[in-house]
């Protein structure tokens, strides 16, 4: 379907007392993948209503469909429960039913004539989405059911010919405005209920009944179509619930005409004035409730800004710590070494290279503590053998080979011999 383009067209839906032709509601239920024995029918809706109209009416917002293409349409399948056309809200894309019947019918459109409508009957999933299905049913008590459906289609021109797998690719005549566009092969996939404030592209694609197939109490899932701020919900709900029951009172005032009228408007404009007071103070409650949100908004950001200040803080003493530590090791090092070797030729070398530091990605690199001591206690074995008589200038020179020093040094006090060539294999 990446190949064309997708449509939205708006319409009005009612609820059925039941489908006009022979329905098999368990066989399709569980066709599209819900148990028919489990969901109950007590617990859906049916819904029925005219989804759009061929040629020669054209939508409010330029489209139009062919007769042919309409009729195609339903007899390739495309509206049996098994196509998966879903219900959903608003073009969520979120299925909370689906078509399960599609026909035309040859209907006269008033100013139009003639014309090819699609009528398809739905089932709405009330016992999983038992909000919506009251406001299903109070919509349509309301007149205010409305239905949109949306489809994937090709483009042509009804001027040039010319035609075009999606809109943006098409001809100047319909870019420009000058003329309407035909939806060639269109593939029907949603059938959406319509909130407020939009309106139906397609006039004529009102609802024709709707009726719950029982009244069985529906299970509610946590969860469903819950709000982000119950508290402020419920203030705005009052205040609806309220400026109802004030023009409740207005119309109730409007048909007094018997002799005590007068003394029955004053009663009513004592109550209307005090909804009216009603009204403002839940108003300023919900004025007070987002002023309150927006301060606990702004302080959190405050508190995620003093974390990031913190743990930065936090990264920089890490880092001083672990200087302050090399600085201390390299000093003991040097201290240690000069100890031994004096001011021996090449000392400022030795030193140097038994220095460590910190890389560009904070590791401590260099001689490791047991390299440094296997050469410290080589020192001070060389010392040892060698007595006061060799300057440190000579161990430094000497390399520590076997001409220098003896190959079998004196016992230690433990009675054991280490050789110093054994202690720079270590280093």
């Amino acid at each position: 379907m990446e190949d064309f383009e997708k449509f939205l067209l708006k319409g009005e839906a009612e609820i059925i007392d039941k489908p006009s032709f022979d329905l098999p509601v368990d066989d399709i239920l569980k066709a599209v993948g819900e148990d028919a024995h489990v969901a109950g029918n007590d617990d859906i809706i049916y819904m029925q209503q005219w989804l759009c109209h061929s040629e020669p009416y054209i939508n409010s917002n330029g489209l139009q469909f062919t007769a042919d293409d309409l009729k195609n349409s339903v007899s390739s399948g495309q509206f049996k429960p098994e196509a998966g056309v879903m219900v959903d809200i608003n073009h969520d894309f979120n299925m909370r039913g689906y078509v399960i019947h599609g026909e035309t019918v040859e209907r006269d459109l008033p100013d139009v004539g003639k014309v090819t409508g699609i009528r398809v009957t739905s089932v709405f999933l009330a016992w999983r989405f038992p909000e919506i299905a009251q406001k299903i049913k109070e919509d349509h008590e309301n007149g205010r059911l409305r239905f949109s459906m949306a489809c994937f289609a090709g483009v042509r021109c009804p001027v040039c010919g010319a035609e075009s797998s999606k809109k943006d690719g098409a001809c100047d005549h319909i870019k420009s405005g000058e003329s309407h566009f035909i939806a060639t092969t269109p593939k029907f996939v949603a059938s959406s209920i319509i909130t407020d404030p939009h309106e139906p592209a397609d006039a004529n694609a009102k609802a024709i009944e709707i009726a719950a197939a029982g009244e069985n109490e529906p299970v509610t899932k946590p969860g469903d179509d819950s709000m982000d701020n119950p508290e402020m919900d419920a203030l705005l709900q009052k205040v609806k619930d309220l400026e109802q029951a004030l023009e409740e009172a207005n119309a109730k005032v409007r048909d007094f005409e018997t002799a005590d009228t007068a003394k029955k408007i004053t009663d009513l404009e004592a109550d209307v004035s005090g909804k009216e007071t009603e009204i403002a103070q839940l108003k300023t409650d919900l004025a007070d409730s987002e002023a309150a949100l927006t301060t606990a908004n702004a302080e959190l950001e405050t508190l995620k800004s003093k974390v990031a200040d913190l743990e930065s803080a936090n990264e920089d003493m890490g880092k001083k710590l672990a200087e302050h530590e090399v600085e201390v090791k390299n000093a003991s090092r040097e201290r240690r070494i000069r100890d031994l070797m004096g001011d021996a030729e090449g000392i400022d070398d030795v030193i140097s290279s038994y220095k460590v530091s910190i890389d560009g990605e904070g590791v401590v690199v260099g001689k490791t503590d047991d390299q440094f001591q296997s050469f410290v206690e080589a020192l001070e074995l060389s010392k040892a053998q060698n007595g006061a008589d060799v300057p440190p200038s000579e161990m430094v020179n000497s390399e520590f080979n076997s001409e220098t020093i003896p190959s079998t040094p004196p016992a230690g006090p433990d009675g054991s011999t280490k050789k110093i060539d054994d202690l720079f294999d270590k280093m």
